[in-house]
């Protein structure tokens, strides 16, 4: 999906999921797993639209954002490891 997102959309949704990579790879440290990770930066990367103002649906919406953005930086870790591009910590 990231790879179908527009510029400059593109481009800084990659920056991001590489920030939060090498966030991840620290997680000895900061204990920011990837699921942790999701859960704090994903409901930054919406806003709610007039039509889901309600609690329930702006809950609702914030938990598919979480979920996509795991499933976004696993898909970037696995970029990693793939290339090599691991940090050596």
């Amino acid at each position: 999906m990231v790879e179908s997102m527009p510029e400059p959309e593109r481009s800084i949704m990659e920056w991001l999921l590489d920030l939060l990579v090498e966030v991840q790879y620290n997680q000895h440290v900061n204990k920011m797993t990837t699921q942790n990770l999701s859960i704090v930066v994903g409901p930054n990367l919406f806003t709610p639209s007039a039509t889901s103002t309600t609690p329930l649906a702006i809950i609702e919406h914030s938990q598919k954002v979480a979920a996509f953005v795991g499933k976004a930086l696993n898909a970037r870790v696995a970029l990693w490891e793939q290339q090599g591009w691991a940090p050596a910590y």
